[in-house]
């Protein structure tokens, strides 16, 4: 496949255009960086302002579900409106919305007035999320598409720790944690001003359009959305359920949320380690060794406990493998589809991870209510073992082909 980027100018010499190149790709992971500390700072921050308004748990469960709920619905028209208003006023109307509707969540009053700014929130983080993505691959070349997404990956990891960490230094009662996370999402767009003119590169390349939508899509490359929707289940059952797993088999609630920390470090450093592996090895066959590795970590998970000192490395492992499932069903994608189709491609990839994340949690919890505490564990186990039929299926479907 040639190389699909589309440099400043027609006539650029190859210097310059290596130069915008690594331009691109530096404010494409300096974005994804500031977008999950943005991300992982105001969940936490709504969450703990909406109980000190009276709200109940399952009001604020509900509310976090906006941004999935956001994300989910933008995808069926973020080509349409890319195509009407073009990659900079979206992207600029975008991150502008989602820092307005954080700036003045705290002074708004009424459950539903509070409900829209949360999608409205979701909805311009999914902007710079889908186009960002969609750039990434669109820049990337075969040979370093790995290693671009894991880096990808684990920064956008990396941000969604930085999040909470910014949140535990300035509090979370006032203006100023949500005037701070409007800023980092303001600096967001300022990174992108720059280097405007690559994500006109979206718009105006050109490829073949698959027939069927998005249901054309999903048939082309059922494997990368199916490690979507995996990757958004098995995260969001994890990262909310897991100290209740810990608590549940004997652990003290401190050791339980050290549980989840393994694991968010384990998704961030696995990343790259991932990517550079799918560069030298089939991108299927290394989506089985993820979910193989993710399906034996839960299953070592369940047999170490209550130990902590196994269960510590056995969280690690399950986070890295859950992060490879999106990191190498991302890089599937940009394998299968040209820049015509990218955006789509993309936006389709984005609401197949959040399926996950919408319909993972309350699965899980309602297993581990059934069987406690290891519903949570069967779940996750069953997932895995879904996904490998369908891998097993497509593999064979293709070698007859």
């Amino acid at each position: 496949m040639t190389e699909r980027f589309a440099t400043s100018g027609p006539a650029a010499p190859a210097a310059a255009a290596s130069r915008d190149r690594r331009l691109v790709i530096v404010a494409i992971f300096m974005v994804v960086l500031c977008s999950g500390a943005g991300f992982g700072l105001s969940q936490p921050l709504i969450a703990l302002d909406l109980e000190r308004r009276g709200y109940d748990a399952a009001t604020i469960g509900l509310m976090s579900s906006c941004s999935s709920l956001a994300a989910f619905l933008m995808g069926p028209v973020m080509a349409g409106l890319l195509a009407r208003f073009g990659p900079t006023r979206l992207i600029a109307g975008g991150f502008s919305a989602y820092a307005v509707s954080l700036a003045v969540f705290p002074l708004a009053e009424g459950l539903w007035l509070l409900v829209i700014l949360r999608l409205v929130q979701g909805a311009g983080f999914t902007i710079g999320w889908i186009l960002s993505e969609s750039l990434l691959n669109h820049t990337a070349r075969d040979g370093d598409r790995g290693r671009l997404i894991g880096w990808y990956s684990a920064m956008f990891m990396s941000g969604m720790a930085l999040g909470p960490t910014i949140l535990m230094l300035v509090g979370s009662t006032g203006m100023l944690p949500f005037l701070i996370g409007a800023g980092i999402v303001v600096f967001c767009l300022l990174i992108v001003l720059p280097v405007r003119w690559a994500y006109h590169g979206l718009r105006h390349a050109h490829g073949p359009r698959p027939a069927g939508g998005m249901l054309g899509l999903l048939w082309l490359a059922p494997v990368g959305f199916v490690g979507a929707i995996m990757s958004g289940a098995a995260e969001s059952i994890y990262f909310s359920l897991l100290p209740l797993y810990g608590l549940g088999v004997g652990l003290a609630e401190s050791d339980a949320v050290i549980l989840a920390t393994a694991f968010a470090v384990g998704a961030i450093v696995f990343q790259v380690p991932i990517g550079w592996l799918a560069d030298r090895m089939g991108r299927l066959s290394l989506l089985a060794a993820v979910m193989v590795l993710g399906l034996a970590g839960t299953l070592a998970m369940a047999a170490a406990a209550p130990d902590m000192w196994l269960l510590l490395p056995t969280s690690f492992l399950c986070g890295g493998a859950v992060g490879g499932l999106y990191t190498v069903g991302l890089i599937v994608i940009g394998d299968r589809f040209a820049a015509g189709s990218l955006v789509l491609a993309n936006s389709l990839f984005i609401m197949s991870y959040t399926t996950g994340t919408i319909s993972g949690p309350p699965t899980a919890g309602l297993a581990m209510t059934l069987w406690p505490p290891h519903g949570f564990v069967g779940v996750v186990v069953g997932l895995q073992v879904l996904g490998l039929i369908v891998l097993l299926a497509h593999r064979a479907r293709a070698g007859k082909g």
